[in-house]
């Protein structure tokens, strides 16, 4: 099946722009005395994402990719999700033991300290989970399969 021009058009945008535009924008974190306010991070991260699915949208519209398949779990498919789950939330302690002093006073501004900033992490977490999959999982992937013809190329490329 061939990709539209609505399609290549938001490859190149979260194939090549968006690792750009995270790469620089971690140098600037990196290089920068003070980390932005919330009200800043919150604005940046509804622009990001709003602008990623409507691409991604506007993509799986003209390339006619089906967001929503009906599911079709059974009990491996929770093996399999609880193979990597586990091990990944279970490090969660060893790994941020691992972070310099430095990293990790970086990171404080972002993560939930009182039980008052627990609704907006949960907001964007909910919202950061669904428009990502959307973009990466449901139409980058679907994009990339098309245009190399196989799902596991695929694979490596949204990797």
């Amino acid at each position: 099946m061939d990709v539209t021009l609505a399609g290549w058009t938001f490859l190149f945008l979260v194939t090549a722009c968006l690792p750009f535009a995270a790469i620089r924008g971690a140098q600037h974190a990196r290089e920068s005395s003070q980390a932005p306010t919330r009200g800043q991070y919150f604005a940046s991260f509804l622009f990001g994402q709003g602008v990623g699915l409507f691409a991604a949208l506007a993509a799986a519209r003209y390339d006619w990719i089906d967001l929503f398949p009906a599911p079709s779990l059974g009990p491996n498919n929770v093996w399999i999700a609880l193979a990597f789950l586990v091990p990944t939330i279970g490090t969660l302690p060893i790994r941020w033991g691992w972070l310099s002093v430095e990293e990790k006073r970086r990171m404080m501004w972002l993560l939930p300290n009182r039980t008052s900033d627990f609704g907006w992490w949960m907001f964007v977490a909910l919202v950061a989970g669904i428009v990502e999959e959307i973009v990466f999982r449901g139409v980058m992937f679907t994009l990339w399969e098309r245009v190399l013809g196989s799902w596991w190329p695929a694979v490596i490329v949204c990797s």
